[in-house]
């Protein structure tokens, strides 16, 4: 899920190319609407996403140790499965504000996931295992940049045009979203497929036990640690100059340098490995 995750957040980029008014060398897409927005519209097409990303991180994970993970999980995929296939429609009739509000929807189900995916831990993983098994899942953000972008651009050249792109992985997001339905579950005691021995090893290592008392969490503490303002600065460091070399690129690379799509979406998953 965390590879799909990654995926739906990049590969907007590669679409928006062919959305606008572009010349893309090559290629013969007149078939499918192009929208002559200008630059500072389309920056806020982009950046609307994180409007809604931004203002659900705190209260996801809130609503993941309340409600669950299942149930979360399978929302915030339904949502991208439901939004990126009727974008192309409401765009097509209520223009870029329609695509903004899409897109915003967007960011506030994906911003879920990862606050979800913590508590998902923490209910799932022992102590000893968790540092691995957390590194595999995140590895998922490269894997969904590699495999997706490439992806991207083969379906925005093919027969399918840009409104392909959002027609996959709409469907992708709605196939992932009965995966979670069906074999997913809150706890190790809620899963009805789990041995016994495997539930009686996690909830031993993890402590769970009915009668366990939930401690008060130390929000003045956490929030005036050092370290954890310094987590947090260079957490938004990484995360801006990554996000604005994936917006800004792909349009660098066709005005600017005049490089095609096939050529964009192969060097953008190379930005991953640096």
């Amino acid at each position: 899920m965390h590879v799909h995750y990654n995926t739906l957040l990049h590969c907007v980029y590669v679409s928006l190319l062919h959305m606008l008014s572009l010349q893309i060398k090559n290629y013969y897409i007149f078939q499918f609407p192009k929208y002559k927005w200008t630059n500072k519209t389309k920056d806020v097409i982009l950046s609307s996403f994180f409007w809604g990303y931004m203002a659900m991180q705190i209260p996801a994970g809130q609503i993941a140790h309340r409600f669950g993970t299942r149930r979360l999980f399978v929302g915030c995929m339904l949502v991208n499965c439901i939004i990126p296939i009727i974008m192309p429609i409401v765009t097509y009739y209520g223009g870029w504000i329609s695509a903004v509000l899409c897109r915003v929807i967007q960011g506030v189900s994906q911003a879920c996931i990862i606050p979800g995916l913590h508590t998902f831990f923490g209910k799932w993983t022992p102590l000893e295992e968790r540092g691995r098994l957390t590194a595999i899942v995140y590895g998922g953000q490269a894997i969904g940049t590699v495999f997706g972008l490439p992806i991207t651009g083969f379906i925005a050249s093919s027969y399918l045009g840009w409104p392909g792109i959002f027609r996959f992985y709409g469907l992708l997001s709605g196939t992932i979203a009965i995966f979670l339905w069906l074999f997913h579950a809150d706890s190790p005691a809620q899963h009805k497929k789990i041995s016994f021995d495997e539930r009686k090893y996690i909830e031993e290592a993890l402590g769970q036990t009915n009668g366990q008392k939930t401690l008060p969490v130390p929000w003045k503490k956490i929030l005036g640690s050092s370290g954890m303002l310094a987590i947090i600065v260079a957490h938004i460091g990484n995360t801006w100059g990554q996000l604005t070399l994936f917006t800004e690129i792909p349009s660098y690379m066709d005005k600017v340098m005049g490089v095609n799509i096939k050529a964009v979406r192969i060097l953008l998953s190379f930005l991953t490995f640096t």
